[in-house]
């Protein structure tokens, strides 16, 4: 009986996979239905088969973003459920049950896609809810693991060093400096002005749109109704889950020194 059901199951997926996927997929589906089959109480032995077809694929496609238009292949929760036959969420709440059932979570070395798994998305977890794209997933994990490293740098030291570094240098700091750059970055607090609940930013000719931010009272030199806040870098550096932020632009008008979105990267991942 679990034998057929199980045979009868991976025609199906192969069918959708035929149509709409890959062969990475199929493979995908075809091996979730395996791993089903293995489990003491093989939980496709009630109910409708179409019901537990559509959930399988559609728990692959959530997995490796396959309701993402900006990735091939690409098809929707109504192309599952108009190919087997039943309710997108009947196949949505299917989904759900096989991924609690098997604990699989974003970045599943068993069950993602080579673009997944070279996304670096696994810091996600479980929470398929938050984001819907597999370049939101990649954000969302950055800043999870953000968030962790916040944790940890938590140091209020005095932005005495960095400072005497940047007069030192002339803001012209040489390739074998950066080291030791990044490390004053991450042990400094910030005065970031804020206006209307907004961060300060600037914009170069060019076009290039940075925060602002001033190591210190005596740097702060800009004026206007502004709020000020004092951040650690590190939390500072939430803002650049923003894509129209280019950069961070320490003292404007006197130690001037624009601070790219790869060097931050470099300083907070180190990479």
């Amino acid at each position: 009986m679990v034998a057929e059901k199980k045979e009868k199951l991976i025609e199906m997926v192969k069918g959708f996979s035929n149509e709409y996927l890959d062969e990475e997929y199929m493979e995908l589906n075809i091996r979730l239905v395996e791993k089903l089959a293995r489990k003491h109480d093989v939980p496709f032995r009630r109910g409708k088969l179409e019901n537990w077809a559509g959930g399988i694929v559609y728990a692959i496609g959530q997995l490796n973003f396959l309701f993402d238009d900006s990735t091939e292949p690409y098809a929707t929760p109504d192309d599952i459920s108009d190919y087997f036959g039943v309710k997108k969420k009947t196949a949505a709440n299917k989904a759900r049950d096989i991924r609690k059932l098997l604990n699989l979570k974003l970045g599943d070395e068993e069950f993602s896609t080579e673009l997944v798994l070279e996304s670096d998305v696994s810091r996600m977890g479980g929470n398929l809810s938050q984001v819907k794209t597999l370049h939101g997933a990649q954000r969302y994990s950055r800043l999870r693991e953000l968030g962790d490293m916040m944790k940890i740098l938590n140091s209020q030291n005095p932005n005495d060093d960095l400072e005497k570094f940047i007069d030192d240098t002339k803001g012209n700091i040489d390739h074998d400096e950066l080291p030791v750059f990044y490390e004053l970055l991450r042990d400094s607090t910030f005065i970031i002005p804020h206006h209307d609940g907004y961060p300060v930013v600037i914009s170069d000719q060019n076009g290039t749109t940075a925060i602002v931010a001033f190591t210190s009272e005596e740097r702060y030199n800009l004026d206007g109704d502004f709020k000020i806040r004092r951040m650690k870098f590190m939390k500072a550096a939430l803002f650049f889950g923003d894509d129209s932020i280019e950069g961070l632009v320490l003292n404007p008008g006197s130690q001037t020194l624009f601070i790219s979105r790869y060097m931050i990267r470099e300083v907070i991942f180190g990479r």
